[in-house]
């Protein structure tokens, strides 16, 4: 195991190509890597890929600003998975699966894009800067159609909500 660092922008682009879990700390420990500095990572999908749900379970506390990205496959934050300094969340494709409240921290922004899925296993609201869902910037509480938040869409499935600001642009005409 050990500690993927930068201190410049880096993402780790994770190909899969088989049907089995990749485990980065947490429960059936195969690798234990941690990310730091400005790390990111990419999840995506061989093209030779026979699961393209093949999942990417990250179990422990990330310390890194870099980006977080979900192409295709799942990728999934465990109870005790944490990524609290990532400065962009970006679900373009396949499933973000959170089972914790806290995974990322109140200056993140989330990015939820058409054709993915964003499963909020967990109770409560997550806070974060910025909600986009399609490009579109969203404020307000957002949850799975039929949870009851503010604002629902089928993109968010699960018994989480999320949460940002509704922040608008200032004008001063003189």
């Amino acid at each position: 195991g050990g500690i993927i660092t930068s201190d410049g922008p880096a993402i780790l682009h994770l190909v899969s190509d088989n049907a089995e879990p990749t485990y980065f700390g947490g429960l059936e420990r195969v690798v234990k890597i941690q990310f730091a500095g400005n790390a990111g990572i990419s999840k995506e999908e061989g093209t030779g890929s026979t699961a393209p749900n093949c999942p990417l379970i990250l179990g422990d506390e990330n310390t890194s600003t870099g980006l977080v990205r979900v192409v295709k496959g799942r990728l999934t934050f465990t109870e005790t998975g944490t990524w609290k300094n990532a400065s962009s969340v970006e679900v373009l494709g396949g499933q973000l699966q959170l089972q914790n409240v806290d995974v990322f921290g109140t200056n993140t922004v989330v990015s939820i894009s058409s054709g993915s899925e964003t499963a909020l296993d967990y109770a409560g609201t997550m806070e974060v800067a910025e909600l986009r869902i399609d490009g579109r910037r969203r404020g307000g509480t957002w949850g799975a159609v039929g949870s009851g938040a503010q604002h629902e869409t089928a993109l968010i499935t699960g018994t989480g909500f999320l949460h940002s600001d509704e922040r608008g642009v200032m004008l001063l005409i003189r």
